[in-house]
């Protein structure tokens, strides 16, 4: 299969997941654009070209963008690119993990991650932007959102709806039916057994906290 060349943002721990996938795929990987790394460093196997200011040396038809920073609760970084990048005129890559089970009838979007050990069910749309960690699995008809964080190990059983920016933290589980509204976080390990309100953090006692104050969104 030809893919069009891509460029990697961002030269973390997440970046480095999905070299490795997009290596796999065979995807022809450009370079890195990371500012807080130096020009000509390598990260698994792939050079470091400088910051953003170098993606004006490419034509938006000749290149695809990977949104390689990782996120973290309250931390905005991977919302921010985004919000800077998209509508540029430049498209994100979709990534589907060859070792991840992804049923044909999947609605995918723009910029879309599923990983490896990754299982989709029957029935699942994934809004722009959205990562389906390592391990993570979607049951039957779930909707995601935009730029939504699924982290690794998590369970999402039927029928849950997850609104835009939603961050679920490693080894969560949402129960059937259950809707995560808009930029809520749950926290590692924590059962969600009831529909989670905008802007809320659940943690492990399923107490609900607004953290809508301290958190920057897509708004």
């Amino acid at each position: 299969m030809i893919h069009t060349p891509v460029l990697i943002l961002g030269g973390g721990g997440h970046s480095r997941v999905l070299i490795n996938e997009l290596t796999l795929l065979e995807h022809k990987i450009v370079g890195i654009l990371d500012p807080a790394l130096t020009i000509g460093d390598v990260v698994s196997g792939v050079k470091v070209l400088g910051g953003d200011n170098k993606l004006s040396a490419y034509q938006t038809s000749e290149i695809k963008l990977i949104n390689g920073i990782g996120r973290l609760p309250r931390n905005c970084g991977r919302t921010k690119l985004l919000k800077e990048k998209v509508g540029n005129g430049f498209n994100f890559a979709a990534i589907q993990s060859k070792n991840a089970i992804v049923p044909d009838d999947t609605d995918t979007s723009e910029g879309v991650q599923i990983l490896s050990g990754a299982v989709i069910q029957i029935g699942v749309s994934l809004g722009a932007h959205s990562v389906i960690n390592t391990g993570s699995s979607v049951d039957h008809d779930c909707i995601l959102g935009k730029n939504v964080w699924v982290s690794p190990g998590v369970t999402i059983c039927g029928g849950v709806t997850l609104e835009d920016n939603v961050f679920l933290g490693a080894g969560a589980v949402v129960l059937p039916g259950c809707t995560i509204g808009r930029d809520a976080i749950v926290g590692a390990g924590t059962v969600v057994s009831r529909s989670v309100p905008r802007g809320a953090f659940v943690n492990n006692s399923n107490v609900l906290q607004d953290h809508s104050a301290t958190v920057t969104t897509d708004d």
